[in-house]
Parts: C-alpha cells; structure tokens; sequence
C-alpha cells in the first residue's frame, strides 16, 4: 500500500510524457505550413478579392521638397475555369499641383479586354486584345507568392480574418537573390547593362517583404499584405509602396458576366 503514492507518480509522469510526445508531433510546421499554402494557391481555380495599393514618393532637391502619391482601390474576381477575370479600379494621383482621380472597370473574357471609363456620370466602352498587361494585377498575386522561393521565412501568431482561423507567415526578401534571379530570367545580350541594372536593383531596394494569412482549415489565401522601400540616391527620392488585399469565393463559381453595353463596345487603342 504504501507504494502506491509512488507507482501513480511515474504513471502520471509516463503519461505527460507521451502527452507531450504526441502535440509536438502533431505541431505543424513552419515549411509544412508554406509547402501546403503554395500548392494550395497553385491549384485555385476561382477567388473574389479587394486591393488597396498606395504609393508614397518623397523628393527633396536642397531646400525644395516635393511629394506624391498614388492611392488605388480594387475589387476583382477571376474565374480560371471559364478564362474570365474582372476588375474595377478607383484611383487617385495626389501631387503639387492637384487630384486626378480614375475609375474603370475592366472584363477579360476569351482573350479580349473591355473596358469602361467612367465619364460625366456614364460609362463608356472600348475593347481591345487583351496582353499580359491588363491582367497584371492576377499576375501580382503569383509574383507575391514567387517571393517565397528568395527569402527569410519567420511564422507570426496565429490570427482570424473574417471569423476564419489563420496561420500568419512573413517573407523577408533576399534582395540580392531575388533580383540575381529576376535579371536572370531578363535575359540581358550586354553583360555590362545587366551588371549595372543588377547593381541598380540592389543598392535602391532598402526593404521588400510579403506575410500571408491562411487559412488552418485548408490554406486558402485570405489575405496578404506587401511593402516594398526604395531610395533613389541620384534624385533625392524615397519610395514606399504598400499592398493589402483581402480574399474571398475560393473555388466557387462566380458572376463575372459582361454587359450588354461592352458587348457592342468598338476596338480601340487603350494608352
């Protein structure tokens, strides 16, 4: 009886033991975590989402100073399964010398792109072949997932974006593997114009760095958050540039239905 005490001691100690055993294995990890997002972002085939994008420039020439800014908010759908992509864009450019605002709205369906240019109230319509261009901001969200393969990867507290739990991960760039790499693929024939455009890249990007929510369901994209600082020594600028994007629909099927009045849009030219 009186050894008891003794053998529920080391019972319980056996079994804190395994305890411990089985959640550190079942803790996922932060390559898991990546590994699973990418090829989970790789096979999407159809999301909503809202971007806002926000330059900041600062330039100072001796005792004069100027600066701008470019504020841009967005709202697109992509629907891969039927190569249709949407997005409407409102922008203001801020400077010395007043605001210029934009809003169109831009359908890309079977390789055309429609756009409508919003105009003393109404919109009109133009329509042109559609290039790699008009679906840059498809192509930015690739392009902010392509930073995971040049960078000091870190896993921040776990989060919820509209109700939904999230791993958070940050993605601090490798500046000179990334443009090592991006100068690369460029292609440059004059090795000194390469050298120097690398050179270039390195020495003005100060900062460059991605985080991504995702969600501890399915790591479905939820939402990202990218900022990029450059100094440019030879004018006297500072850059920031800042995007937010939040994510939504994944794998569903979505409205992206062209309007009767781009329908009978007329080819133009699009500057």
């Amino acid at each position: 009886m009186k050894s008891l005490p003794k053998i529920f001691m080391i019972v319980t100690v056996i079994v804190f033991v395994l305890f411990l055993g089985c959640s550190s294995s079942n803790e996922i990890t932060l390559l898991e975590i990546k590994n699973n997002f990418v090829e989970t972002f790789h096979n999407l085939k159809s999301c909503s989402f809202t971007m806002s994008y926000s330059v900041n420039q600062l330039s100072v020439n001796g005792s004069y100073t100027s600066s701008s800014s470019v504020s841009t908010q967005v709202f697109g759908m992509t629907d891969s399964y039927e190569n249709k992509y949407y997005y409407r864009v409102n922008s203001t450019y801020l400077n010395s010398s007043g605001t210029i605002n934009m809003n169109y709205e831009n359908y890309v369906v079977d390789g055309i792109l429609y756009r409508g240019a919003v105009a003393s109230g109404s919109t009109v319509w133009g329509k042109a072949n559609a290039t790699s261009d008009d679906l840059f901001i498809f192509y930015g969200f690739n392009a902010q997932v392509s930073l995971l393969d040049y960078c000091n990867l870190t896993r921040l507290d776990d989060a919820k974006v509209n109700n939904v739990d999230c791993y958070v991960i940050k993605a601090d760039v490798d500046i000179f593997q990334y443009f090592r790499a991006m100068i690369n693929q460029s292609q440059f024939a004059d090795e000194d114009v390469y050298f120097q455009t690398f050179n270039d890249s390195v020495n003005r990007t100060k900062e460059m760095s991605v985080s991504f929510w995702l969600s501890k369901a399915d790591f479905e994209i939820m939402k990202s958050y990218q900022r990029t600082v450059a100094e440019y020594i030879d004018t006297s600028t500072n850059l920031t540039e800042e995007t937010l994007s939040f994510f939504g629909d994944h794998n569903t099927e979505l409205p992206i239905v062209l309007p009767a009045d781009a329908q009978n849009a007329q080819w133009t030219e699009f500057g």
